[in-house]
């Protein structure tokens, strides 16, 4: 008798987003704080008339500027 053997799918190869898709977008990053120090963001929020997300990302690039980093941040 022969031997049988389970049949595997082949993997497609990853393709790149084309320019006309989105790109996917996940949660990258996560911080523990205080509620006084969730308050204060909160209300600098209202201020800035920003999400939180929004601040975070403009300070990061300007952190990056100040301290010499010249690749430029790609669209979030």
């Amino acid at each position: 008798m022969g031997t049988l053997m389970a049949k595997t799918k082949a993997s497609k190869p990853k393709q790149e987003p084309s320019p006309q898709e989105p790109a996917i977008r996940r949660a990258v990053l996560q911080m523990k704080g205080t509620d006084e120090w969730k308050a204060w963001l909160d209300d600098l929020a209202k201020f800035l008339r920003m999400p939180t997300s929004s601040i975070v990302d403009n300070a990061l690039v300007d952190y990056a500027k100040a301290k010499g980093f010249t690749k430029a941040a790609p669209e979030r």
